[in-house]
């Protein structure tokens, strides 16, 4: 909290070059990946020597645009990005987006093939670790013609919806993390759990060492020494235990 705010520095020249190259691996060729940045325009974007595209939109909030990726190829691939900068210029995070999956193993990062289905559990651990967004997981329940009583209470994300037969039901978002359904026809119905995910596993600090501290201040994003890890914190998300379903 010590730091000025950007609109005390007037300064807005840029008179230096900001050159930044990352390598990562892929066990496939992946189509159709973007790369979202901050100073998307304003930047010249590479992927193994080959020019991106030009800026087409955004992703999260305003200031972070994508830019569309040459292939990734199988094995390794060389990201460079080259900013001009200068006092007024921050250089945030970047983001791979596509179709694909992540394994991670320690402080290393290895694209695989898309995830299409999941296991009740934390999806950090299932190939979704930097995911942000929300999971539909489909069930079925058999009614003998009363009400159906749907019991999760244990998920770490925003909220549930419960859709049953495509209809919308409800929410289940507080204790006792119940939600009851009425006026079913006899037999089997679909029950769809839609889970409305966050994204602390995006934007969140995942190199922090004291992850288990409740600490977010903008200097929870600046540790050092024993409060600094380059392998990965994830926090769990996800539906990490079974729904229960009773008349």
């Amino acid at each position: 909290n010590a730091f000025a705010q950007p609109w005390v520095e007037n300064d807005s020249s840029t008179p230096h070059t900001l050159r930044l190259i990352y390598r990562f691996e892929s066990e496939l060729p992946v189509s159709g990946a973007k790369l979202a940045l901050e100073n998307a325009k304003a930047a010249a974007v590479s992927l193994n020597g080959q020019p991106a595209g030009g800026c087409d939109g955004g992703d999260a909030d305003k200031c972070i645009g994508t830019r569309p990726l040459p292939d990734i190829r199988e094995g390794e691939n060389l990201l460079e990005i080259t900013l001009p900068y200068g006092r007024k210029v921050d250089i945030e995070a970047c983001y791979l987006l596509g179709d694909f999956g992540v394994s991670v193993r320690g402080a290393h990062c290895t694209l695989t093939p898309p995830v299409r289905t999941l296991c009740f559990g934390d999806i950090t651990r299932q190939g979704l670790p930097f995911y942000g967004g929300n999971l539909v997981y489909h069930l079925k329940a058999e009614s003998h013609g009363g009400p159906l009583t749907l019991h999760a209470p244990c998920y770490r994300g925003h909220l549930l919806r419960l859709l049953v037969d495509g209809e919308d039901r409800g929410a289940i978002a507080f204790s006792p993390y119940t939600l009851t359904i009425d006026g079913l026809q006899p037999g089997e119905h679909t029950i769809d759990l839609l889970y409305f995910g966050n994204r602390v596993n995006t934007f969140g600090q995942l190199h922090r060492n004291d992850h288990l501290q409740p600490w977010w201040g903008p200097d929870s994003w600046r540790t050092e020494g024993d409060s600094w890890t380059y392998e990965y914190r994830f926090w769990k998300q996800g539906v990490l235990k079974s729904p229960e379903i009773w008349e």
